[in-house]
């Protein structure tokens, strides 16, 4: 129950700073998604439902107070998909080491891909932007922010080993 009120804590904070402050690290439209690598580092730690779960309700909220995309429950699903599909880097017993180590910036690499594809994907229907232009010019460079923004967090894990 300690370790659900942590988390509850730490999504409610995430998605305060996301809301109000990542909106300046952009570059160039494109923004890193803290509230995704929660979503990752919970799926590395708790594994694939708790990550689905937490998806699911972290980017629905997100869409909600957000109000940037116009359809709702977007990012709901392409959190809540992308937690799943990154539960199963879930190791018991190994989520430190895992959390720790250059296996998170790939892990994080990689779930940020498929979240932007999918999200850009659906997002852009409708639109003259080609699917290879979602994924070359929004989905891919969203994903390296996320990923060299992922950096912080592995420091972080990288400390809390056991020496």
């Amino acid at each position: 129950m300690k370790r659900f009120l942590l988390y509850c804590a730490l999504s409610i904070a995430l998605l305060l700073v996301h809301l109000m402050m990542v909106p300046f690290l952009a570059l160039a439209n494109v923004v890193p998604d803290i509230v995704l690598i929660f979503v990752i580092v919970l799926a590395v730690m708790e594994g694939r439902m708790a990550a689905t779960i937490a998806g699911f309700c972290l980017g629905l909220l997100l869409d909600l107070l957000a109000g940037e995309s116009s359809v709702l429950g977007l990012s709901a699903l392409a959190k809540s998909v992308t937690g799943f599909a990154v539960g199963y880097s879930f190791s018991e017993g190994r989520a430190l080491q895992t959390l720790g180590s250059y296996r998170f910036l790939v892990i994080v690499g990689a779930g940020a891909l498929l979240h932007n594809a999918l999200y850009f994907t659906i997002y852009l229907q409708g639109t003259s932007v080609s699917f290879v232009d979602a994924i070359v010019f929004h989905a891919v460079p969203g994903a390296l922010y996320t990923m060299l923004i992922s950096v912080i967090p592995m420091f972080f894990f990288s400390r809390q080993q056991p020496q």
